[in-house]
């Protein structure tokens, strides 16, 4: 809704305001799935919600998990990024 969206804005717009915080913003897909296997295959792109090669947004809590420890560890401080699996494993996706 455009409620939750402009609370979001608003939310990532006070977390850029701090200078003195290290921060990343890690976005998931739109289908995240519980009972999907871990692929280690995932993209971290920019800040704006991205498909796949094959036009799936779509990951699992596990590759989930793993990206946003890579953002966490990585050179992603200060930064709004999403996340996409690169392949789709089967599960409910709804796409």
């Amino acid at each position: 809704s455009r409620l939750w969206k402009s609370e979001t804005v608003a939310r990532l717009e006070r977390i850029r305001s701090f200078s003195n915080v290290r921060w990343t913003y890690v976005t998931p897909p739109f289908n995240l799935e519980f009972d999907d296997p871990a692929t280690g295959e995932y993209i971290i792109g920019g800040e704006d919600c991205f498909t796949n090669d094959k036009g799936e947004s779509h990951i699992s809590y596990k590759d989930f998990a793993s990206a946003m420890l890579d953002c966490a560890e990585g050179d992603y401080a200060r930064r709004r990024v999403s996340v996409v699996g690169k392949l789709f494993t089967g599960g409910k996706y709804h796409g």
